[in-house]
This record gives structure tokens, sequence and C-alpha cells, in this order.
């Protein structure tokens, strides 16, 4: 027998400061949709002028048009009152285009012909200091406000702090949920007449859903999946997700299903992305349809690998390639050994990395099948970033990036943009890898898609902080763990925490950087990840340095202990910082013969990988080990060099402290002051 689904129209009114909060509230009706209303026979949809009034000659009236159409209201406000309405050359009273909405919305409650039954408005709470200098905008919110509170109490709720609106929301959508089941009780028991003397709702559209018998064929079903996915792609991630729900509803295909998780896996929402895969899991076991069992055990393993289970997905990918090689599914198990490959990496097993990779490789074009290759080129780019072997990686990452542009997957080349940022960086080349970072963040924002725009800002930070724009980089790492938190996305949050923690020894804020460090590394413990683990022994061993006491012996500890990481996963990169490091750290004990062995190596190194902005760094290390020997000369000839390579590479902040350095050679009491001052940076 048919199921069937009531939809309920909701418009979304705010002014033209909240584009991002309309879109959390977006998400935040559908996340309600798949979490409470489907199961009760009830889908929200929102409706907001973004995709009403575009090429419109008449935005407004479109709007209102529209409006008319709509069960129910979500109006918002921040701190800004909005512009006229684009009426054209029609008169109006109103001095917003959302006020009139609002108010066109409270009379269509009043209409019987009309389908509107209930208004919520929601005002943020504004703090003492913005209320000292009112202007227009805001004399007309406050008023408007005020109105609202004393003629229509029962439409006004207020929220405090930024996201604070997601609970009045939620609230709202389950009295309205409620509502419905009362309406629905009352036709069963054939009170019909008693349904809008409960509750105003007067227009009820139905959506059929047919039974398993009268599915349409698989190729309307393609075509369906195809046209949510080009949704996507034109950055329409509503529209996406409301189309995947429908299909998802009517159909209950593997694919439907496998599509729309796999969907809601690109965006970041995690959790809920896995209650989808383990329904297709436990569908496929009792159907006994092996290839999907193993197809949702890979991307299980995708999910856990992200929240921090390393072994769990192990274990899945184990699963789902003694299960592709038994199918003899070659795409597959080439898929398997990618996803395997990268724990492999993450374990600090490089080679045998490789290895599964580069089979993978072949296995897809072996059949031309481009997105897995492009997806392979992608990790190997990965791969040999972290073994710094840079000029691979970027030939990887743009194979990759033209594949992936050629077939219009917008959320992968974000992806690879943000790994040629690293790279970039890396080199020195920190003008391209801010551009390339921004590129990946707008694509990411375009697409909400979580995860990747928390990676674009941590890439972002990453140049600042080597800018010298401390500040700035700070707030992308506290933008981006804040993101990672939401999501659930642990590898992401462990990451960030480890580079905040870099910015707060900057600011002297050690116990903050004690805080950070401690997270980070409690994460990359629990789920292995080597590298990760050596980046926070690093850190650390940053601190000891700059505290007060007698820490050196710790951070000598802490630095070899990383050394031995990056040794063994043969990350190049990572050995020369741990040199520079115990350089700093056998300068401040007064060995300096094997502080200055330990800086060439690192400068060794560093020239070796082609990464400038290491060499630069390990030459003033070098320069002020010199200063401390007396030694002029060197002294000299060392700040010359990283002169030119911080004018070269764009460290802006380095190049000035450098110069002053210079400047002051004659100057020891100056030059004493400067070398401080830079050291306290340098940490």
């Amino acid at each position: 027998m048919p199921s069937e689904i009531t939809l309920y129209k909701v418009f979304l009114a705010s002014p033209s400061d909240l584009v991002k909060e309309r879109l959390n509230i977006i998400e935040i009706i559908l996340s309600y949709n798949q979490d409470i209303a489907l199961a009760k026979g009830v889908f929200f949809q929102p409706v907001y002028w973004e995709i009403l009034a575009a090429g419109a000659n008449n935005a407004q009236q479109t709007i209102n048009s529209a409006l008319d159409t709509c069960d129910y209201m979500f109006a918002i406000f921040n701190e800004i009152w909005g512009s006229p309405p684009a009426n054209n050359d029609i008169d109006t009273c109103y001095s917003s285009g959302t006020e009139e909405e609002i108010y066109r919305a409270l009379s269509n409650i009043n209409d019987n012909s009309l389908a509107m039954a209930d208004v919520l408005i929601i005002f943020r709470d504004l703090n003492k200091n913005k209320l000292k200098d009112l202007g227009p905008q805001l004399k007309n919110l406050l008023a408007f406000k005020e109105k609202i509170r004393k003629d229509n109490n029962n439409f006004y709720k207020t929220y405090k702090s930024k996201g604070g609106y997601k609970k009045p929301i939620t609230t709202q959508l389950t009295k309205w949920l409620e509502n419905h089941e009362t309406i629905k009780a009352e036709a069963s028991t054939g009170n019909a007449k008693n349904v809008y003397s409960i509750f105003q709702h007067k227009h009820i559209e139905h959506i059929e859903f047919p039974g398993e018998k009268s599915r349409q064929g698989k190729d309307e079903i393609i075509e369906a999946l195809n046209e949510a996915s080009a949704l996507a792609e034109k950055y329409d991630i509503p529209g996406a997700e409301q189309a995947y729900i429908n299909l998802h509803m009517r159909y209950g295909d593997y694919n439907v299903t496998n599509d729309y998780a796999k969907f809601l896996y690109r965006l970041g929402r995690l959790d809920t992305a896995k209650e989808l895969f383990q329904q297709i899991e436990k569908l496929a076991t009792t159907n006994n349809d092996m290839g999907w069992v193993s197809r949702s055990n890979a991307n299980l393993a995708l999910i856990f690998t992200a929240q921090g289970y390393p072994e769990r997905a192990l274990q899945l990918l184990t699963t789902s390639l003694k299960i592709n090689r038994n199918l003899k599914h070659i795409l597959g198990i080439a898929d398997n050994k990618r996803h395997i490959a990268n724990i492999k990496r993450h374990h600090g097993k490089p080679a045998e990395a490789e290895n599964l990779l580069l089979e993978a490789l072949d296995a897809f074009k072996s059949n031309n099948y481009d997105p897995g290759m492009a997806d392979t080129y992608t990790d190997l780019g990965i791969l040999y970033k972290s073994l710094s072997q840079y000029d691979q990686a970027i030939e990887n990452f743009l194979f990759a990036k033209t594949i992936n542009q050629a077939k219009k997957r917008n959320s992968c080349e974000a992806d690879d943009q943000s790994q040629l940022s690293a790279i970039y960086r890396l080199k020195g080349q920190l003008l391209w890898a801010l551009e390339a970072a921004e590129s990946s963040k707008e694509i990411n924002q375009h697409l909400n898609r979580s995860h990747g725009e928390a990676d674009a800002l941590s890439r972002i930070g990453l140049v600042k902080y080597y800018m010298g724009d401390y500040d700035e980089a700070k707030q992308c790492f506290l933008s981006a763990i804040e993101i990672c938190t939401r999501i659930n996305n642990q590898e992401g949050r462990a990451k960030n925490r480890a580079h905040l923690a870099r910015c707060e020894i900057i600011d002297k804020q050690y116990e903050d950087a004690k805080t950070s460090l401690k997270e980070a590394l409690t994460i990359n413990t629990k789920s292995d990840y080597q590298e990760g683990i050596a980046y926070c022994g690093l850190i650390q061993a940053t601190l000891e340095i700059c505290q007060t006491g007698d820490h050196l012996k710790n951070a000598r500890s802490e630095a070899n202990h990383s050394l031995e990481i990056y040794r063994e996963i043969k990350n190049d990169k990572g050995k020369a910082d741990c040199y520079e490091i115990l350089a700093h750290i056998n300068r401040l004990a007064g060995e300096y013969p094997e502080a200055i062995s330990q800086c060439e190596q690192a400068i060794s190194i560093s020239q070796k990988i082609g990464a400038e902005v290491l060499e630069s760094s390990a030459r003033i290390t070098l320069a002020s080990i010199y200063a401390c020997l007396n030694d002029s000369d060197k002294r000299k000839e060392q700040l010359k060099i990283a002169e030119n390579i911080c004018k070269n590479t764009g460290q802006l902040k380095a190049l000035e402290q450098v110069r002053k350095m210079l400047d002051n050679l004659d100057n020891p009491i100056q030059e004493h002051l400067i070398k401080t001052e830079l050291e306290s940076e340098k940490c």
C-alpha cells in the first residue's frame, strides 16, 4: 500500500546580512526532516528568495506570490533592517522587503483561502556596545522588534549567541509537527470539522510514494539521481538535498540511499551519512547482496577514518576487499586498495601505501575509469607531499585537477587546490599558496561542504602564519576547529588545535597552548596518526624552550622523539624542523658546535626538498648561533641569504626582522634586543 507524506512549505525571510545563517537554517530544517519528521510522515520544505527571485523582473512580487502558497514562516534578524522592497514602480508603505513579507504572512493567517498557519520571528539580543550608536538601520530594527513584542508576542523569540537560533527553530518545528498529528488524529476519528478550529492550517499537499511493486525502472532512477547531482554541482545544496530525500523516500533503492549518503558525507554530515550506509549494509546482508555489503563497508570505513577510528576502518575495508575478490570486482578491489593505502600512510608505512596506490591506478587506467584515476592521483599527491617529494606531489595533484575539472567534480577540484596550497607554502610560494587555498575555500562554501571549508581555512591560516599575520592565522584555525567540532571530524580538529598552539605560543599564552596540544595529542594517539603525534611533539619542544626554568631536557626529549618518528615515516620536512629545534636547544645550552651541525642538516634537507621557508628559518637560527660566537662575518652571510629568501617568498614579518638585524650589526645591544624579539616570534 502506498505511503503518504504531508508536505509543509516553510518560507524563510531575512535581510541580506544573514546569508550564512539562512543556509544554516535550511540545513537545520532538512536535518529535522531526516532525523524526526519523515518518520512521522511529514516533510518541511524550505522556500527562500534565492530560488525564487533570480532573474525576475519584479523580485518582490515573485517572492510574495510564492509566500502565498506557504504554510509557515521563519523570519530572522541580526543587526540590519534591510533595503526597501524590490517592487519596481509599485508604491509600498514598507521600508524593507523582510518587513513586507512578515506582515503579508501575518495577514495570510487570517485568510482561510490561503495556506499560512503560523509565523515565528527571531531577533538577536544585541550587546550594550551596539546600542550606544544607533544608525538608521538599527533604529528601524529595534522599533519593529518592540512593535512585534507588544502586538504579536506569540510570534516573537530571541537568541543571544551565534547559532543560538537553532533551539527556537527546532522547538517550533516540533510544535508544528505535533499540530499535524493532532489534525491527523481528528481526521481519523471522523471529526474533520474541528480540524481548523484546533489548528489554522488550511492547505495540505500530499505526495504519494509507491510501494515496492510500483517502482519506476532503473533508467528513471538514474536520471533522477543525475538531476540531484547536477543541483549539487550548481551549488544548489538545499535543492539537491530535497531531491535526494524525495528519491530516498520514494524508491528506497540501494543506489539512491548510497548517493544521498555520499552527498551528506561530502557536506561533512558524517553521523547521518553513517546511519544511511549502515541501513544499506543491514538490508544488503539480509538479502545476501554481497556487492552492496562490500560497498557499504567501504563507505563506512571512510567515515570511521574521519572520526578517528582507523582500526575499525581497516577491518571494514579488509572485509570489503575479500568480498570484491570473490566477486572479481576489479574497480571495487582498486578502490579498497586506495583507502587501505591512506590508512597505511597515516600509520607511517609509506612504501606499502605507494605500492597499493600504484596498483589501484593501473586498474583504473585499464578500465578507463576517470573518477578512480583522479582520486588515486590525489592520494599519490598527498603521499608524496608527506614524503617531502614536492615535485612529484604537484605533478599528481595537477593530473587529478585536470580530470576533475573536465568531469566537473567541483568538490574534488577544491581538495586538489587545498593540497597544492600546502606544497606551494612549503616551497615558499606563499602568494600562490594563498590563492589556491582561497579558491578551495570559495568552492567549498558554494557547495556548503563543511569539512572542505575547514581544510581550506587551515591552509589559509598556515600561509598567514608564515607571512607573519598571526592574528589572522589564529582566527582561521579557530574557525576550522569550530567546523570540525560541529561535524565530528576528529582528525581535522586535532590538526587545527596543534596549529592553534603555535599561535598561542607566539602570544605567550602558554597554558592555552598546553591545553590545545594535549587535546591534539590525545586524538592523534587514539587514531595512531604518527605524523600528527610527531608534529605535536615538535610544538611541545618549542613550548618547553619558551618557558622559564630548566625546560631544555624536556624540550630535547620531545624533539628527539619527533625526529625518530619523522625518520621512520620518511618525512624530510619534519626532520628539518626537528634539527632546527634541536639547534635552538643546543644554542641555549651553550653546545655551539652541535647546534651549528644541526642547523646545517636542516638547511641541507630544506634545499634537497625545495622548502625555502624552512631554509630561511634555519639560516636565521644559524645566524643567532654565530652571534653567540661573535663571528660577525658568518652571521652576516647567513642573514643576507635569509633576507633574499624571505624577500622572494613573501615572508614579510621575517624579512622585516632580518633587515633590522642587518642594520644593527655594529650595535651589539640593539642587535641583541632584535635577536631576542625574533627568537620569541620564531618560538
